[in-house]
């Protein structure tokens, strides 16, 4: 299992203890990526549009991932700030490049696991997920204790017992 974790490059909450402490973990990772990279654009005075740098960090277990995400900004363009009116929330949402470097990263990742694995592996964790299934399938549920719905009487009472509301037309 991996996870991935991203926040603007220059966040405090990449100092907070948690994350720092997450961070250190053998086995994570990080990466920073500049989004125009990736097609991110944003508004420009004037009505037009413009690449938006965004430097991004991302942290995670897939090295894969973080090797497609690690971007940088290939120069040659002027970047739109990303202060004022909507140019933020343009930048809020993943550029269609972005998408598609964290799936082929994904992609990729689980086939460097399978292969780490083994294909012996992979076929009796395989069975075990069938069987898992088979299981849950033909399972009659557990009773359920002490979560029993309240009787008619006691919801009617409860009804009754309230205060009237407002009339309502």
């Amino acid at each position: 299992r991996h996870f991935l974790h991203e926040h603007p490059a220059g966040a405090t909450s990449w100092s907070d203890p948690a994350i720092a402490k997450l961070l250190a973990t053998p086995g994570v990772n990080a990466v920073v990526a500049h989004q125009c990279a990736f097609g991110l654009q944003a508004s420009t005075p004037g009505s037009g549009r413009a690449p938006a740098k965004k430097a991004t960090r991302f942290m995670s277990t897939a090295p894969a991932v973080l090797e497609a995400l690690s971007r940088k900004c290939p120069g040659g363009h002027r970047h739109a700030p990303l202060v004022g009116g909507t140019r933020a929330r343009d930048a809020a949402v993943y550029p269609p490049g972005l998408r598609e470097a964290i799936a082929r990263g994904a992609t990729e990742q689980l086939r460097r696991d399978t292969r780490a694995r083994g294909p012996r592996a992979t076929r009796a964790g395989r069975a075990a997920r069938c069987l898992h299934a088979r299981r849950a399938a033909t399972a009659r549920p557990a009773p359920r204790r002490g979560l029993h719905p309240p009787h008619r009487s006691a919801l009617r009472r409860r009804t009754d017992s309230r205060p009237p509301g407002p009339a309502t037309v």
